[in-house]
Parts: C-alpha cells; structure tokens; sequence
C-alpha cells in the first residue's frame, strides 16, 4: 500500500546541499577508486554528490557550466579540468577544491596533485638502468597539464642520460586502451632501429598497447618492454603484470572532499597546492636490454625486482 509522501522528509530532502564531481572521463577505471573516496567523505558529512562527465567536450562543459551557475549546485570538485575551462569555473566563485590539473593563479583555489614531472622521470629512469637507450612515449591529450608534466619528465630523463631527443617516437594519444593500440601501428611502421621500451602516459595507454603487441606477435618485455602510470587494479592482474607508477588516488579524493566540506561549513578556502608522493612499482612488463634487445634475464648483482614497490624521489 503506498502512502502519501511526509512533508518534513520532502523539507529535508529540498534542503539537501549538493555537490557536483565534474571529471573528463568517468568510462575510464582511473576514476573509480577516486569517486568511492569522495563519496565516503560526502556522504559521512551529510551532502548529496552528482558526478559529472564533460569528456572533454565543449558543449558539455558548457552545460555543467550553467549547471553550476543555476544555484542548484553549493560544491564543485573539479578534476583534471581542460586550462581553457576550469578558470571559467572557478569565477563562478562556489566553495571548490580542484583534483590533479595546474589551475592558473593557485591563491584562488586548494589543488590536490602530484608530481607528474618527477614521476615520470622517475620510471623513465628506471628503463635507462636496464639499459634502454631506445624509449618511445605514448603521450596523454596534448592540451592536459598532467599529460605535459609527463612529457616533461620523460624529457628530463632522457636529457639526464645523454640521449637525444626523438620526436619520431613520441606518440600522441588519450587516457585509453585505444591510443595505446594506435601507437602500435606506429611502432610497427619503423623499418629499423626500433624502441626496447615504451614509457606509455597511463595504465590504460600501456594495456592497450600490450594487447596490440601480442596480436602482432611481439613479446612483452622479451622484444620491448611496456610501462604505464596511474597503477589502476587491473595493472596487476594483466599479463604481464604492468610496472606502473602508482598515484594515491583515494587519498587525493579524500582530501579534496574534506577541504570541501570545511569551505561549505563556512571555513575559508586554504588556496595552494599539495601534491603527494608517488610510487615506483616494478613488475614483469619492463625487464633489461639484451643481446638482441630486451632479455629475458634478471638483473645481475642485486636492484629492484620484480613486485618491489619503490618510493621516488
């Protein structure tokens, strides 16, 4: 039997604060330990949350946009936001918290990070101690920031190493399986002097680019070596087992939702960015150079193995 709605549960319902989690790819399995962490804290404190997905695009941006210029919205938790947008967003002027993404004038606004530069220094490094001279990227979008940082690194590495520069084997993609598979095509297509290791700009890149490897009958890490960045779950479980470089994701989110709810209960925004270490984690897909390119052997004399994890800088 159904009863007619209680007007004090329609009152509280109606007073509920909201919040709106606005990401530029919720298909991506990046996200999904992110969204749990911020929901927890949301939900503990009482506030609703939306999330949102602009996939990059325009004409959703620009309706989250008057979304949150409507008034429905108290909160915005912005992550990884194209630099033509999320300044927009911010003069809207609501309680926000930005997660990943190098907001321009960070005195407005709390940022919650990592060193993407460092970090993917750091992995590219780890390549060149196994004797890779010959490391291709496999680049996020060209316009995120998080993406460039990466570019950025793998520059400094090789820089660092006395290896020169090879725009031809750096290879413009997405945060997907499928610009990893794309970059493939590209691999293939050099006659000679082809990389033994691919540096690719996430897990996902890296996935798909080892997938497309095995169809083509290339072995992992015994002809080239992959390694990604993110270390979502399935980096684990692939085969082979993907050497990533692990972000702190659910405690990145959890610090965006607390800051948030200490700006919506009338606390001032802590403008600023904290960025929080990543993680080295060595696996079975980068293994060292050989005779005729990447061997099968193990490290001779001690070093990092297989399963280690590996805090850098």
């Amino acid at each position: 039997m159904m009863h007619a709605p209680d007007p004090d549960d329609a009152t509280e319902r109606s007073g509920l604060r909201i919040v709106l989690g606005l990401m530029p790819g919720l298909g991506n399995s990046f996200w999904n330990v992110i969204i749990n962490a911020v929901e927890d804290v949301l939900i503990r404190a009482g506030y609703g949350v939306i999330f949102g997905d602009t996939r990059q695009d325009p004409v959703r941006e620009a309706h989250y946009e008057r979304l949150l210029r409507s008034g429905r919205v108290d909160g915005l938790i912005l992550f990884n936001a194209r630099p033509s947008v999320g300044p927009r967003l911010l003069d809207i002027g609501l309680p926000t918290t930005v997660v990943f993404g190098d907001i321009p004038d960070l005195d407005r606004v709390p940022v919650f990070g990592v060193d993407n530069r460092d970090a993917a220094a750091t992995i590219v490094e780890y390549m060149v101690s196994l004797g890779h001279r010959r490391i291709a990227h496999i680049s996020g979008p060209e316009d995120n920031l998080d993406a460039q940082g990466r570019l950025r690194g793998y520059c400094d590495a090789l820089n660092a190493a006395g290896i020169a520069y090879d725009p031809g084997i750096v290879w413009p993609g997405g945060y997907n399986f499928v610009a990893g598979a794309k970059a493939v095509q590209r691999y293939l297509a050099l006659s000679e002097d082809r990389p033994t290791a691919i540096f690719a700009a996430s897990d996902e890149i890296a996935i798909g680019c080892i997938s497309a490897l095995r169809e083509a009958g290339i072995d992992v890490p015994g002809v080239v070596s992959v390694a990604g960045f993110d270390g979502i779950d399935y980096s684990a479980m692939y085969e082979p087992p993907l050497t990533t470089m692990l972000q702190p994701r659910a405690e990145l989110g959890r610090l965006a939702a607390e800051d948030l709810v200490r700006q919506l209960g009338g606390e001032p925004a802590r403008p600023g960015e904290t960025r929080l270490p990543c993680k080295l984690v060595i696996r079975q897909s980068v293994g060292p150079v050989g005779r005729d390119g990447n061997g099968p052997r193990r490290r001779a004399g001690g070093g990092a193995q297989f399963g280690d994890t590996v805090a850098f800088r």
